[in-house]
């Protein structure tokens, strides 16, 4: 093996070490993950498809519009049961947030209300605070369980709670 390849293959190690190791230290601290990855091309050119997002939790009165956020899919009956999405908010009303993918190729329009209702409190799951481009086409190499996403998971399917999870948008 080449010293090239040799050092190559330490740098995506200890990058993968400090990534794992971080999101277990910060997950377990806030109890429950705020990394996750992106999986769908609906927030190009803000966020690619592997970029590794970091949210912060925020009181829900503090969230703005033009803040990207990540949610889990409204309910019709009153929960959230569905896909984890990263979109920005675009519009606050009196019945939750609106949001929408900055690629307005496929997302010519808002989410809310056309496809779920607007996005309450208890949906949101934080608001993005970092963006580290294509660092989570690690965790999309390395098969379940070892990445904490779900296995064989699609742009399309919904992601298990807690982890570095694997978010639509």
């Amino acid at each position: 093996m080449s010293k090239n390849v040799g050092r190559g293959l330490t740098y995506v190690l200890v990058v993968v070490a400090i990534v794992v190791g971080a999101q277990l230290f910060v997950g377990s601290a806030l109890g429950s993950s705020p990394v996750y990855v992106v999986v769908s091309r609906s927030m190009v050119p803000t966020l690619e498809v592997g970029d590794l997002v970091i949210t912060q939790s925020v009181p829900f009165s503090n969230i703005q519009v033009g803040q990207v956020i990540i949610y889990v899919q409204p309910d019709p009956a009153g929960g959230c049961a569905g896909l984890t999405i990263v979109h920005r908010v675009v519009k606050i009303t009196s019945q939750g947030l609106i949001t929408q993918g900055d690629d307005r190729a496929t997302n010519p329009f808002p989410d809310e209300p056309s496809q779920w209702p607007p996005v309450p409190a208890d949906c949101v799951k934080g608001v993005v605070v970092l963006a580290i481009p294509y660092l989570g086409l690690v965790s999309m190499v390395i098969p379940y369980p070892w990445n904490y996403g779900a296995p064989s998971q699609s742009p399309d399917s919904s992601p298990p709670s807690g982890g570095a999870l694997r978010t639509t948008c």
